[in-house]
C-alpha cells in the first residue's frame, strides 16, 4: 500500500510541475512530455507438447496479471506530418494474482493441478513509434503508424497447493492433495519483442476535447522465456524461443481534454498474442541447456487502462 501511495504522489507532483499555463493551445506544438500510470490485467501462458505431431499440450502454466501497476514517461515530437514517440515504463513489485500449473497425459487426461501465490518481481516496457498523417482536416487526423515494442516480465510462484493423480478433478479418491507450502515453487521470466504496423486516428470535438483510436498488427515478434522449476537441489530450467509472424495485434481507444498547454487523457487498450509454437531447451538430463524434441508455445493477452497528463512546449 505504501508503494502505491508513493507512486501516486510522485505522479501527481511530476504532473503539477508541468502545469505552468501558457496562452497558446496545443495545436501545432512540436514537442511534448507525458507522465502516465496504468493498470494491466491479463495473463501469460506457456505450453509444452509431447511431440511436433500433436496440438494437445501435456503441460500448461498460466501466470496472471491481476493487476500490474505501471508508471512511466513518454516523449514526442512533431515535424510536419510526421510524429515520433519514445516511452519507458516500469511496474511495482507486488502480488499479481495466482499461477496455475496443469499436467496432462497425451490423451488429454488431467494428472496434476496446482495453484500458487504469484508475485510480479520485475516488469518493464519501452517502445519507439513513428506515424505519418495521411489525411488532416480541422477535426480529423488519419495516420499510418509503425512501432517497435519490448517488454520484460518476471514472476515467482510460491506457497502452492495442489492435487496429483491420474484422473483429476481433485475429488477422485485415488488422488493425492498437497497443502499450501508443501509444493516447490517456480520462477518465470519472459522477453517479448514486437513490431507493429497499422492506423491511428484523432477526432477533435472543438479545441478542448477529442478522441483517439489505434489498431495495429504485428508482422514479426520474438518471444523468449525461462522457466525454473525448483526442487531440493538446483532445480530444472526450461527455455523457450518462438518467432511469430502476424500472431499479435493491439488496439486502443482514448478520450482527452485540453486545457492551456496541457492534455489529460484516459485510454483503454489491449494486446493479444495468439498461440505460437517454438523451440524448447532444458537441463533435465544434463548440466547445460540442450535442445528438446518437444515443442513449446506461448500465449499472451492484456487489457489496460491508462491515465496520462501531457505538457506541450
Amino acid at each position: 500500500m505504501k508503494k502505491k501511495v508513493l507512486v501516486l504522489s510522485a505522479f501527481l507532483l511530476t504532473s503539477a510541475a508541468f502545469c505552468t499555463p501558457k496562452s497558446s493551445g496545443t495545436s501545432g506544438k512540436e514537442f511534448y512530455i507525458q507522465t502516465q500510470t496504468w493498470a494491466v490485467y491479463g495473463s501469460m501462458e506457456k505450453f509444452l507438447y509431447s511431440s511436433a505431431l500433436t496440438d494437445r499440450a501435456v503441460s500448461r502454466l498460466v501466470w496472471e496479471m491481476k493487476p500490474l501497476w505501471y508508471f512511466g514517461l513518454l516523449g514526442g515530437t512533431k515535424l510536419g506530418n510526421f510524429e515520433a514517440q519514445i516511452e519507458f515504463n516500469g511496474a511495482l513489485s507486488l502480488r499479481s494474482g495466482r499461477m496455475f500449473d496443469y499436467d496432462f497425459t497425451t490423451d488429454g487426461t488431467l494428472t496434476t493441478y496446482s495453484v500458487h501465490e504469484e508475485t510480479a518481481v520485475h516488469s518493464a516496457q519501452t517502445s519507439i513509434g513513428l506515424n505519418y498523417a495521411l489525411f488532416r482536416t480541422k477535426n480529423v487526423d488519419l495516420k499510418t503508424a509503425v512501432e517497435v515494442f519490448y517488454s520484460y516480465n518476471s514472476f515467482t510462484a510460491r506457497n502452492g497447493y495442489g492435487w496429483y493423480g491420474m484422473n483429476l478433478p481433485e475429488d477422485n479418491p485415488g488422488n493425492c492433495f498437497y497443502e499450501a507450502g508443501r509444493l516447490y515453487g517456480i520462477d518465470y521470466s519472459r522477453h517479448s519483442f514486437y513490431t507493429f504496423a497499422g492506423i491511428a486516428a484523432e477526432l477533435r470535438s472543438g479545441p478542448h476535447w477529442g478522441f483517439t483510436f489505434e489498431l495495429m498488427v504485428s508482422p514479426f515478434a520474438y518471444i523468449s522465456g525461462l522457466d525454473h522449476h525448483l526442487n531440493a537441489s538446483e532445480g530444472t530450467h526450461y527455455m523457450e524461443v518462438q518467432y511469430a509472424l502476424f500472431k499479435a495485434m493491439k488496439s486502443s481507444f482514448g478520450i482527452y481534454v485540453n486545457f492551456g498547454t496541457m492534455r489529460a487523457s484516459l485510454t483503454c487498450s489491449g494486446l493479444v498474442q495468439s498461440l505460437q509454437k517454438g523451440t524448447l531447451y532444458h537441463d533435465y538430463w544434463s548440466e547445460n541447456l540442450s535442445r528438446s524434441d518437444q515443442p513449446c508455445a506461448s500465449k499472451n493477452s492484456t487489457a489496460n487502462i491508462c491515465l496520462s497528463l501531457r505538457k506541450y512546449f
